[in-house]
């Protein structure tokens, strides 16, 4: 169950980071809480903060990759790069 939690927790860090600013990580580790609440409940406490420390490292793991990867994908698309006729231009001037 913390496996899953875990897993579910870095997809959701890595969907924040396409579509959302990092203040949108608060909240979503609060929800965080109410899985671990009933892990902890169900496993036992340590279970439960290790459930809520691993999901909350995910989240905010992935979210930085994910950033990484989305600014890396939109500042060296090929479409940006410079045609060969505009660098031929540029060298003539």
């Amino acid at each position: 169950m913390i496996l899953l939690l875990t897993i579910v927790s870095g997809l959701t860090g890595i969907l924040l980071a396409r579509f959302f600013r990092v203040f949108a990580l608060i909240p979503a580790i609060l929800f965080i809480v109410v899985p671990a609440y009933f892990l902890g409940h169900d496993q036992g406490m340590s279970a439960g903060l290790i459930a809520f420390a691993l999901g909350a490292a995910a989240i905010q793991i992935c979210y930085f990759v994910g950033m990484v990867a989305f600014l890396l994908i939109d500042n060296f698309s090929i479409e940006k790069a410079p045609s060969e006729s505009s660098i031929f231009l540029s060298l003539q001037n």
